[in-house]
């Protein structure tokens, strides 16, 4: 095979060609967020009940199909009870031809009763980033309760700016761990703070390292 497993973990399958993806300077695929959003929920945050870290796929289904669907995708994964709720978003707008060539992040907090959009390229998402707000706001019963004095369905917030055209996947897994952190000890989203450009200048060897790990310890419950 020209493209061999090089893990497989719960519903997330991880190629040599998404490997070379995070050792070069290229835009983050699907299946690298949905390893990390995999590992967020599975591994470091799974203390943390009221976190959901919707995949790329599920959010790609949520951001085409009418608001009357949403409950399709989001009810089997108890999204209502949640607290926190990560959706890596992208400007792709085919359902067939998944992919694009931006990556941003959509939060929603509950004791905010809002969602956050989080863009590294500021502007670059932001028509996805309130059609689909606006689509989640329905789905949770806040339609009318959208951030004070903001007519936008989500609130724009200021974070770090990339500096090259590929790195706004890495921005989106950075920011989705900041705020995670941020939320284990607060009530509000707001004052999470920013993300440090010398964790973006680190994420891919970091994620590289987890890659490793994760198949030292696949192949260890293999020989058990």
């Amino acid at each position: 095979m020209d493209n061999p497993i090089v893990l497989s973990i719960n519903d997330v399958v991880i190629r040599k060609s998404d490997v070379e993806i995070l050792n070069g300077k290229n835009w983050i695929n699907d299946s690298i967020i949905s390893l990390c959003f995999d590992h967020f929920e599975k591994r470091k945050f799974v203390g943390n009940p009221g976190y959901l870290f919707v995949s790329p796929e599920v959010t790609q289904c949520i951001k085409i199909v009418p608001k009357s669907d949403v409950h399709m995708f989001l009810d089997p994964l108890n999204a209502k009870e949640k607290d926190v709720i990560f959706f890596p978003l992208n400007d792709c707008m085919e359902i067939i031809n998944p992919g694009g060539s931006h990556w941003s992040l959509l939060v929603y907090s509950k004791n905010d009763k809002a969602f956050f959009h989080y863009d590294s390229l500021v502007g670059r998402n932001l028509y996805q980033a309130n059609d689909m707000a606006k689509k989640l706001l329905s789905y949770l019963g806040l339609a009318k309760t959208a951030p004070p004095g903001n007519k936008a369905a989500a609130l724009e917030m200021e974070t770090l700016q990339q500096r090259n055209y590929f790195d706004c996947g890495i921005h989106v897994i950075c920011n989705v761990e900041v705020i995670a952190e941020h939320m284990q000890n607060s009530k509000s989203l707001y004052g999470a703070g920013k993300v440090r450009p010398n964790v973006v200048n680190g994420k891919r060897a970091d994620l590289l390292r987890m890659i490793e790990e994760l198949q030292v310890s696949d192949a260890a419950a293999s020989d058990k």
